[in-house]
């Protein structure tokens, strides 16, 4: 124990008779402690700190006994004792770990405390409890163990990176802390950092003696699903199945995994989990759940069949509604004719909402039906709706048919079908900039870079004043690593027509990286955050930067926010991306 590693430190030398008898009193002290003679121990040490009131040992002894004395009979005079004896003690001894630690486990514990008695925050004193203590002293390990245990406690609310750090240091010095594995892991795994997550989960599972079983099959669905995650294989995917039939955690286990699956892109995985649900477990939620991920999935069809399923069985209320929003989106991506029955029969709850008005409109224009001249002029609180309507007004009601079926197609990534659309439009609206820009803009997302090259150059050689033109065309060209100089000359040009664009500052801020400008990178990626915060992409252009800058614990912090910012659309492309640099593959 670290009281009588310090209370026998020393011995070997001639004592004085003054801390001969403090010595031999805190022993006394101590043995009656450990007896349960609270009361005996009291009185050991009042004499010892009569003899020598200064001594760190014996005011210490006293702290943890009256500490033992307020666990069976708790007052809030003895309360305060203890915090007055601990609060002397860290001004007293400030370079004795041992006061300022206690007290911050104490406000982990019960940060009531900290209220109610003005004191300072549990990490400072942690934090100024290990700065007291020397890492290579291993009678310490235990002490700094703990306190690295209590700081990932703290951590666990607000940044779960730092949590998991923490746990893991917590091992490093005591490496049989059974329960540090699991909070590593499960803070690992809320921060993103998955293959770790995993490693501590497994070394949990076989380290706990005996743990209750609804936290054992916590325990081994996590690592089923994170194995699934990271794996994406057809074994891990069985071994997830396997573990859901024999164990029987229930329906809401593959409603936990589904939701799991898709905050990271994973569709197929989430689509599969919740196909095992039984059929007489699936409510509403359930098709709902099935359509949104087959629209995802670019499968419009599927989506179609699955919504009017969903309909049929819940034809009112908002499950309805909501069904009948799907059954739209899936039948104009899919020119499925079919569904226009359905749709008919359930126009009450179409017209109830602006968006699904518009839509349903549009749709009967699709099916022959002329459109209302309150498809063009009704006013309505969406960008998107407004700008189709506009369209409309210049150029008829067949570009803006097809203009808003190319804009629906890219809501959902599905680029192919949009750059199909675009060029259903007359060749009058194929010419106009606006157009032409978002043409260029899906042929680079569709990978198509050329194509989008030369519509970006036609539209800056007729002296195009659009930001947007510059900076689309200087960030895609910097993603290919074609012509920096001439990407980051774009950008520059897009930020003096427009110098508050937020993404601009984040073009011109990774062209500069990708050149391998630091400084002026980090300057612009920053002040574009200022403008969007949780934007996932520049969040991850920030980490790359600051690894590079070899500050790579701030990097692992803003690859974190990256990976758990849940922009599925951005992870379902840049999931082993971030992974892998979050947590590489050993």
């Amino acid at each position: 124990m670290v009281i009588l590693a310090f209370l026998l430190s020393g011995m070997a030398q001639e004592t004085p008779a003054s801390e001969a008898q403090v010595l031999g009193l805190l022993l006394k002290a101590r043995w009656a402690e450990e007896k349960n003679q609270l009361s005996l121990a009291e009185e050991w040490i009042k004499q010892a700190v009569t003899i020598d009131p200064n001594n760190p040992d014996a005011r210490y002894l006293e702290i943890e006994i009256k500490s033992n004395r307020l666990k069976s009979d708790p007052s809030e005079q003895l309360e305060l004792e203890v915090i007055n004896l601990l609060q002397k003690g860290i001004a007293q001894y400030p370079n004795d770990f041992r006061f300022p630690k206690r007290l911050g486990i104490l406000l982990v514990k019960d940060s009531s405390w900290r209220q109610r008695f003005d004191l300072p925050e549990a990490e400072s004193l942690l934090l100024r409890g290990l700065d007291a203590m020397d890492p290579n002293r291993p009678d310490l390990f235990s002490d700094i163990a703990e306190s690295y245990y209590y700081l990932g406690q703290i951590y666990a609310t607000r940044e779960p990176l730092k949590a998991g750090n923490n746990f893991e240091k917590a091992l490093e010095y005591q490496p049989d802390l059974e329960w540090a594995h699991f909070y590593a892991a499960q803070n690992f795994e809320n921060a993103g950092l998955f293959r770790r997550a995993l490693q501590f989960y497994v070394a949990f599972a076989e380290k706990v003696s005996f743990i209750p079983r609804s936290t054992q099959l916590s325990l081994q669905g996590s690592i089923a699903r994170i194995q699934c995650l990271v794996l994406r294989t057809d074994a891990a995917l069985n071994q997830l199945e396997k573990f859901y039939l024999e164990q029987k955690p229930g329906a809401d286990f593959l409603w936990d995994c589904s939701e799991f699956f898709s905050r990271y892109g994973a569709y197929s995985l989430a689509q599969t989990t919740l196909s095992w649900i039984p059929i007489e477990k699936r409510e509403a939620q359930w098709g709902l759940a099935q359509t949104r991920i087959a629209l995802l999935r670019h499968k419009p069809v599927e989506a179609l069949n699955l919504a009017i399923a969903g309909l049929a069985q819940f034809p009112r209320g908002e499950a309805g509604r909501l069904f009948c929003d799907q059954a739209l989106d899936a039948a104009l991506l899919s020119y499925d004719p079919g569904a226009y029955a359905v749709l008919s029969a359930n126009a009450d709850m179409l017209e109830q909402n602006p968006r699904t008005r518009f839509h349903w409109r549009a749709y009967q224009y699709g099916q022959g039906r002329k459109l209302e001249q309150a498809w063009f002029e009704g006013e309505v609180n969406s960008d998107f709706i407004h700008a189709i309507q506009l369209s409309g007004q210049r150029w008829g009601e067949k570009a803006a048919f097809h203009l808003f079926l190319a804009r629906l197609s890219l809501g959902y990534r599905q680029y192919e079908l949009a750059l199909d659309l675009y060029g259903k439009l007359p060749r009058e609206v194929r010419k106009d900039p606006e157009v032409v820009l978002e043409m260029a803009d899906v042929f680079a997302l569709a990978g198509q870079n050329s194509k989008a090259f030369k519509l970006y150059q036609s539209l800056i050689r007729k002296g195009s004043s659009n930001p947007s033109v510059y900076n689309n065309y200087g960030y895609f060209l910097a993603e290919t690593g074609e012509d920096l100089p001439k990407a980051l000359s774009l950008v520059e040009q897009a930020l003096r027509l427009d110098p508050q664009c937020d993404s601009c500052m984040d073009s011109l801020g990774w062209a500069h990286f990708l050149q391998g400008q630091l400084a002026p990178a980090e300057l612009w990626i920053r002040r574009s955050l200022q403008a969007a915060p949780n934007d996932a992409v520049r969040l991850d252009h920030l980490g790359d930067i600051l690894f590079q800058k070899g500050e790579q614990e701030e990097a692992m912090r803003y690859w974190s926010r990256s990976m758990t910012i849940q922009d599925e659309f951005h992870l379902q492309d840049a999931f082993f991306d971030l992974l892998n640099k979050l947590d590489p593959a050993l």
